[in-house]
């Protein structure tokens, strides 16, 4: 193809673009804060509770949102059957629509159907691997649901439609309203009995979004009325998205030159913008036509992984990444051109603090692609030195922490990014087990994992990947690396994928020998048990381990020794804190059981009896319903094994020899429960045979 034969980019492409550009974007893509370049993302799961949408992710929807033209057939058909499906192609704005739609329905004084309090907002979402049905759903009153359909391949039961229909009336009597947002294909397969509810979605009009997303919105009639307007016609809102991020990029890059300009000279900026929406291919085929040397391919693709980073250390790092493409052929000492004369071939500039960067929008990325789409024999050899990226800045020593740091982000952005764009298991694997090895970089894997696990397209088979991972993960090297990956992305934004899966990989990975592994594990319990949900999905699993004597005895143990020991920033015991003295405790009584009954586990058995006692000196009130859980914990008849609990349990009763007031209370109850006697005449009853007698 001739260089100045340049196809229109692709509009989903663009979409995928702009989200890297946006503060925050839909749930149904990864979402990047440009500030420490997390990605996170939601998938669609089925329950409802502790799914809220974020009110932060709310806020920011509505700074930059434009109604769409089809809002009086939203709120018509949410009148008449509280249900709505909004079908349309990727990134016209479908769930940024629903949402901002339900959280603005109560200030709607004329819609008849009103609702008197701003509406709770909660995803509708489906487990890992489950078919989604939402036939006899729970529903609670007054919240704005949405449902998250828009993947092709979303795993959806074909009697999906006639189950809408019939939620109709429920949602009516609970004053809740559902929106619904899927794709084409997807709503064809499943929407039969449905299609009273469907609106056929096109969203906002995309100047309008343009306008929304400029830095100054001011500036928006002078862009309209530029070539760049061209641009905004038939297209979606993600790619006017798009288009108010170059220009955001050119506006900072270069001042305004209007009054200065003749009338008759075109704006560079103008011209860049254009540039940038054909991903500048004119520039690039041109400049990779004059056959630039091995190192300046190098610097051109670092300085586009590093923008902005100091110039001596992308000069370094492009000797590497040359060496890597192109082996001996790159030259040395005097005879290699300097960091002056290659930012002057690449088009970039070094400035005053030394840093390096190319000024133009969206040029970066667009080196990166067109790289990687060109030489796809040395794409392989890019990716693998971008997966060793973040290891080698890390050993960098003549650059400030943060300005490693920040290096360390970029790459690790983009390793991501690509991950995700080639939807490909071997780079994930190789980048996990590269990353896991350096234990600066293992949250870093941990984070990739969960971008991918999370994403709509690819998520299905990087969930079933970190199954394997997680059932056959082996006890040392590569296996153990990647087993405590799983562990640690539980403890993080994981868990946004489905609770109680979560709590099953915790219970697996607890069994493993690796001591990291297993203290994973107890971190991941650390920050999740202060959810509700968190708490019912342990509930459910320790309450169901109960009755199985056949299950996995030692992840039970191991998963109930973390519940029970984790502790508040003050010491007080979490679950304890988190749970009301009259809630269900019989998964408590469950996780005590399992715990009592294991004999190899006395030391931590004794240290977490302590830290309850503990508990209860300093919160009085505890004092009765710890006792009585511990009693039933060994009184527990759906499991063999009560000798062996009394005697553990008195173990750590009688740990310490100057037991407070609050702690004699606990231990006359328990041992005037288990025995018939006073604590006082306890001494020696702690043998197996004098308890054997007591049963």
């Amino acid at each position: 193809m001739d260089g100045n034969d340049v196809a229109r980019p692709d509009e989903a492409a663009a979409a995928e673009d702009a989200g890297r550009r946006m503060p925050l974007t839909n749930f149904g893509q990864y979402i990047e804060r440009l500030e420490g370049h997390a990605f996170h993302n939601t998938y669609v799961q089925r329950m409802l509770d502790d799914h809220s949408v974020p009110p932060d992710l709310v806020q920011q929807m509505q700074l930059t949102y434009c109604e769409p033209i089809e809002t009086p057939d939203i709120l018509n058909l949410l009148a008449e059957h509280h249900v709505t499906v909004l079908v349309g192609a990727r990134g016209v704005g479908r769930f940024t629509s629903a949402v901002c739609t339900l959280a603005t329905l109560h200030h709607r004084t004329e819609w008849p159907a009103r609702p008197d309090r701003p509406l709770r907002l909660r995803e509708i979402r489906r487990g890992f691997n489950e078919v989604f049905d939402i036939s006899g759903i729970r529903l609670a009153e007054e919240v704005g649901y949405v449902l998250d359909a828009r993947a092709d391949d979303e795993v959806i039961t074909p009697a999906f439609g006639r189950s809408l229909h019939d939620l109709s009336a429920q949602l009516r009597e609970a004053r809740s309203f559902l929106v619904v947002v899927a794709s084409e294909s997807l709503w064809e397969r499943v929407g039969a009995g449905a299609q009273a509810y469907e609106i056929r979605f096109t969203g906002p009009p995309a100047a309008q979004v343009f306008e929304q997303y400029l830095n100054d919105r001011s500036r928006a009639t002078y862009w309209l009325t530029t070539p760049v307007a061209q641009a905004l016609t038939r297209t979606t809102a993600a790619y006017a998205v798009h288009v108010a991020g170059l220009v955001n990029e050119a506006e900072a890059a270069a001042p305004s030159t209007e009054a200065s300009r003749s009338p008759n000279a075109t704006d560079p900026r103008v011209d860049a913008v254009l540039a940038a929406l054909q991903n500048w291919r004119k520039e690039l085929v041109e400049w990779h036509r004059r056959k630039p040397g091995p190192l300046a391919h190098g610097f051109l693709l670092t300085t586009a992984v590093f923008p902005g980073c100091p110039a001596e250390v992308v000069y370094t790092v492009a000797a590497s990444l040359a060496g890597d493409l192109d082996p001996g052929a790159v030259s040395t000492g005097l005879a290699a051109p300097g960091i002056i004369e290659l930012a002057h071939e690449v088009g970039a500039t070094v400035d005053a603090a030394d840093c390096i960067a190319f000024g133009k929008p969206g040029y970066p990325s667009a080196v990166v692609n067109f790289f990687q789409r060109n030489r796809p024999d040395l794409a392989p050899r890019f990716r693998g030195w971008l997966i060793g990226l973040p290891s080698a800045i890390h050993g960098v020593t003549e650059v400030s922490d943060d300005d490693r740091q920040r290096m360390s982000d970029l790459a690790i952005d983009l390793l991501t990014r690509t991950v995700l764009a080639r939807r490909d298991l071997v780079l994930l694997r190789r980048a996990v087990d590269e990353w896991a090895k350096n234990p600066s970089l293992i949250t870093a894997a941990a984070d990739l994992v969960t971008s991918c696990a999370l994403d709509t397209t690819f998520g299905r088979k990087v969930r079933d990947e970190t199954r394997e991972w997680v059932i056959n993960s082996g006890r040392s090297g590569t296996g153990s690396l990647r087993a405590l990956t799983v562990a640690i992305a539980c403890g993080r934004d994981l868990e946004k994928a489905g609770m109680s899966i979560v709590v099953k990989r915790l219970e697996h990975l607890a069994m493993h020998d690796d001591d990291r592994v297993c203290n994973a594990v107890a971190d991941a319990v650390q920050k999740l048990i202060g959810s509700s949900k968190a708490r019912e999905a342990f509930a459910r699993v320790l309450t169901s381990r109960q009755h199985d004597h056949t299950a996995n005895t030692r992840g039970t143990v191991q998963l109930s020794l973390a519940i029970l020991g984790a502790t508040e920033p003050d010491g007080m015991v979490s679950v304890l804190t988190e749970t009301g003295r009259d809630s269900d405790m019989r998964w408590l009584i469950a996780a005590w059981s399992s715990l009592l009954t294991n004999g190899d586990r006395a030391a931590e058995t004794k240290r977490i009896v302590l830290l309850w006692l503990q508990h209860a000196n300093r919160d009085n009130n505890w004092a009765l319903p710890i006792a009585q859980i511990l009693i039933d914990a060994a009184e527990d008849a759906d499991r063999p094994g009560r000798t062996s609990r009394i005697i553990h349990l008195c173990e750590g009763l009688y740990h310490q020899d100057q037991p407070t007031s609050i702690e004699l209370r606990i231990r006359k109850s328990i041992t005037e429960a288990l025995f018939g006697v006073d604590s006082a005449q306890y001494r020696g009853l702690a043998e197996p045979g004098a308890v054997s007698q007591g049963q």
